[in-house]
């Protein structure tokens, strides 16, 4: 069992993120509904299980997806 899978509601990432929902999941992890405690506003959190990885290219993907959300400017997307 992956450490993401032990997941749920109430559980606190990072002292910050404070986990409401489960709305997704695939094969290397979970997306959630979160309320984030400095900001008092509703965030989804994108967990990886690195431990499930199969090769390196999945992280590389997420990283490009991380950095492609960060160069967005819209107030609805985390």
């Amino acid at each position: 069992m992956s450490e993401i899978s032990l997941l749920q509601k109430g559980d606190i990432i990072l002292e910050r993120y404070v986990i409401d929902t489960l709305i997704g999941q695939g094969g290397i992890g979970r997306t959630f509904l979160a309320n984030d405690k400095q900001t008092q506003l509703s965030v989804v959190l994108k967990v990886l299980s690195l431990s499930e990885l199969k090769d390196w290219k999945a992280l590389e993907l997420f990283e490009r997806e991380i950095d492609v959300l960060k160069n967005l400017d819209y107030p609805l997307i985390p």
